[in-house]
């Protein structure tokens, strides 16, 4: 076992008081910024855009590295947190709507590109099995296209070319995976 000043890694309480360390040091780490911005430029509250990121990388740890989840559990996870903190950071600097019209069409095709990558290369036997995170993709783009029809995204050709990109590969999938694909969707 390898162990770092005395400590022997990879067992659960190191895990946890590294975990807990990192943590602690962020708090302080969000704490020190907020306080320069309070009182540097307290009219731009840049703190928490970053104070958010410092949660969100906080989060990836628990949830990617430390966590004993599936691939495609550990990404939709990332995506959906990561589409939540770019709303509130994109709310907390004045809503521009970048969130909306750019992040949650970049994370669709995240997803998308994990997807392709999985099926490819990580588990090109069953590739067919990811036919049901495929339509979450579709379902992503569903409330897509219900954003533009309400005019929250208001740049529309990036959210539609990311819509047709997502049906194509979910149409690919079908057809190509034939007689397993259609068994996979019943």
């Amino acid at each position: 076992m390898e162990t770092l000043a005395g400590i022997t890694l990879y067992e659960p309480d190191v895990h946890r008081l590294l975990e807990n360390i990192v943590l602690f040091a962020s708090i302080v780490f969000w704490c020190l910024l907020f306080a320069i911005n309070y009182f540097t430029k307290p009219e731009f509250l840049w703190s928490i855009p970053t104070g958010l990121a410092i949660i969100y990388a906080n989060i990836m740890l628990q949830l990617t590295i430390l966590g004993k989840r599936t691939y495609m559990t550990k990404i939709l996870w990332s995506i959906l947190i990561g589409i939540v903190f770019l709303i509130v950071a994109d709310v907390s600097m004045g809503y521009n709507g970048w969130a909306f019209n750019y992040g949650l069409p970049s994370a669709i095709v995240i997803w998308d590109v994990a997807l392709l990558v999985l099926m490819l290369f990580i588990n090109r036997e069953s590739w067919q099995s990811y036919i049901i995170d495929e339509l979450t993709a579709l379902v992503g783009c569903g409330v897509m296209m219900l954003l533009i029809l309400f005019k929250v995204i208001t740049v529309p050709q990036y959210a539609l070319g990311v819509g047709v990109f997502t049906v194509l590969i979910f149409l690919g999938t079908v057809i190509i995976g034939d007689r397993k694909a259609h068994a996979e969707l019943k």
